[in-house]
């Protein structure tokens, strides 16, 4: 983040994450990002109506994608 950048919430890093990064990650890593903290939120605090299998391995490979994309800007 940028030195002026202190998110106070996992929403401020996402909001930042699109704002000082949209020009080295696309659009759809960002928004991949968002979603996928989404679900960890639902998760976490149990208003998740169903949460399988097939959403944890598409978690798992946004995250991996992600941090690929991030190597790839540092």
């Amino acid at each position: 983040m940028e030195k002026n950048s202190e998110p106070k919430t996992h929403q401020g890093v996402s909001t930042e994450l699109g704002r000082l990064f949209r020009k080295k990650l696309d659009s759809e890593t960002t928004r991949n990002y968002s979603k996928i903290q989404t679900w960890r939120e639902e998760v976490d605090y149990g208003t998740a109506k169903k949460f399988g299998k097939e959403k944890a391995e598409e978690s798992v490979e946004f995250a991996e994608e992600f941090l690929a994309a991030v190597k790839k800007i540092t």
